[in-house]
């Protein structure tokens, strides 16, 4: 006789984040696919407290992509946490015990810039501002817009944009940025009043109660380039 092996603890993604155990595997539950990128192996997914999440199987032994499809519901998943370049990830250790249909849900509306809380989440920015510095394009300031599912999309700098795609933080070293990685070309893309705000001496960028300013000729404009009363 032999005892029973002892039951493998199950948690949140919230919880497998944080312990960010690389030994001892956990049963997740409950994953809803978010997006697929085939090319790189990755199930981008949601738990049903809303945390995002990473599936990476690269040879698919336990995850078989063409099983899968945004709303999938990926269940009883016994896995590993690893990180890559500051993005955490699900490493399966077994096949899950069920996958089913689901309704693909929606992206999250956010009003803020993301942040490292929602790493590997669906989200949506609306009338997000697009500004350049160097070869890279940002939104909300500090925002990388990246096109890591190579999509191949064109945006243009002093332009908004409707963008739904999955946030991303990165680093080889050091503090992660965050990227917005769009998961469908940015829409709506709408010429902001800034483009007719001329950058010269009379123009300086201030922050007033945490928010970005630009001050000319004794206006007071927002990011958008609208002008506050």
């Amino acid at each position: 006789w032999w005892p029973a092996a002892p039951a493998v603890e199950k948690k949140t993604l919230a919880q497998f984040n944080a312990a960010a155990d690389k030994e001892n595997a956990v049963v997740l539950e409950d994953l809803t696919v978010t997006y697929i990128y085939e090319y790189g192996k990755n199930v981008f997914v949601v738990d049903a407290e809303g945390t995002g999440g990473c599936i990476y199987d690269k040879n698919q032994t336990y995850i078989t992509l063409a099983d899968l499809k945004p709303g999938s519901v990926i269940s009883g998943l016994k896995a590993k946490y690893d990180i890559y370049n500051a993005m955490p990830e699900i490493m399966p250790a077994e096949k899950p015990e069920a996958v089913s249909d689901g309704t693909a849900p929606a992206a999250e509306v956010l009003t803020a810039a993301p942040t490292i809380s929602d790493a590997c989440k669906l989200v949506k920015l609306e009338s997000a501002l697009v500004t350049k510095q160097g070869n890279n394009f940002y939104v909300m300031e500090t925002v990388q817009l990246f096109d890591k599912f190579k999509l191949n999309y064109t945006v243009a700098e002093n332009y908004t944009y409707d963008i739904v795609g999955i946030v991303i933080p990165y680093a080889k070293t050091g503090d992660p940025i965050i990227e917005i990685c769009p998961t469908a070309a940015p829409e709506n893309g709408t010429p902001s009043s800034l483009n007719n705000i001329k950058a010269d001496s009379k123009a300086i960028k201030v922050i007033e109660d945490g928010q970005i300013m630009i001050l000319r000729d004794g206006k007071r404009y927002n990011m958008l380039g609208v002008e506050i009363k």
